[in-house]
């Protein structure tokens, strides 16, 4: 059913992203290897995991992580896209993998970002954690409008425990972050990182607009038929009915394709600015005041 076409388009999109990350994984390998045994790493602060127990924290560790486990991601969907294709877009228009992919590297970004910002305990770090896997899991749910061959009818849609429960983290972390804003340039890092985490928001529209748009009965039998239809159209009328339900199954694969894209672009902005934010301090040696 998937044309080649689809499936190419799927796989080029991936193969870019893994690009994308190489990249800035390089450029945090190169922050660390270029600082030498003669200038090390600057400790950033130290996080507390139980009482008394403190770890050193080196948030250029977190941002190669984020930008490991997204090519990871990306190279695998790139190198398994045609049953990805086959078996995900084929049948529900989008790729549910994708929530996994956006915990562990978004998660990742939002662990150096709450780092960056000093949260000194562990448990507040995994209590975001938990809000940002249940969100998805939420918008996981939310996908399954768009299966128009599955009746998914709840009294109350995802999306109505998903959005408050993101804005609630969103203010968490504001709140925390707000105990180390002393001086004109932790402002200014606030700011830009308040920006990117709303700017994350983004996903809930694109995730509606994806719904909303989408063909009413692209997968469905047809309810428009009847003996006279038959009568005159014979079996030619009946190939070309089916050749028109393959051309709009093609279609919202490719639409669910391009979704897919702009989920990833809305990621790697967040994931951009704070590794950008990361490689700063390091460079600069700065500490936690």
């Amino acid at each position: 059913m998937c044309s080649n076409n689809n499936v190419t388009f799927f796989k080029v999109i991936n193969w870019a992203f893994v690009a994308f990350h190489l990249c800035f994984l390089i450029a945090c390998v190169v922050t660390v290897e270029s600082r030498g045994a003669d200038n090390p790493l600057t400790l950033y602060y130290q996080i507390e995991v139980s009482h008394g127990l403190l770890i050193n924290v080196y948030p250029i560790y977190i941002a190669t992580f984020t930008h490991l486990a997204g090519l990871l991601f990306h190279g695998i969907f790139a190198l398994s896209g045609t049953a990805i294709v086959d078996e995900y877009f084929a049948y529900n228009f989008t790729n549910p993998i994708r929530w996994v992919l956006q915990f562990v590297v978004d998660g990742s970004a939002l662990v150096g970002l709450m780092c960056v910002h000093g949260f000194h305990q562990v448990d507040s770090i995994l209590m975001v954690l938990i809000i940002f896997a249940s969100t998805l899991g939420y918008c996981y749910l939310q996908d399954q409008y768009l299966n128009s061959g599955n009746a998914f009818n709840p009294d109350k849609e995802p999306h109505v425990f998903a959005v408050p429960f993101y804005i609630a983290m969103i203010f968490i972390i504001v709140a925390k972050s707000s105990e180390h804003i002393n001086d004109e340039t932790s402002i200014r890092l606030a700011i830009v990182t308040l920006v990117s985490l709303f700017q994350t928001l983004i996903m809930f529209m694109l995730q509606r607009l994806h719904i909303r748009y989408r063909y009413v009965n692209v997968s469905g039998d047809d309810d428009d038929t009847d003996g006279t239809d038959e009568a005159d159209d014979g079996e030619l009328g009946n190939v070309m009915k089916k050749g028109d339900k393959i051309d709009m199954v093609l279609d919202e694969i490719r639409r669910g394709i391009r979704y897919e894209a702009l989920y990833y672009i809305n990621g790697m902005l967040f994931e951009m600015t704070i590794t950008w934010i990361i490689i700063s301090i390091t460079r600069t040696n700065q500490v936690l005041h």
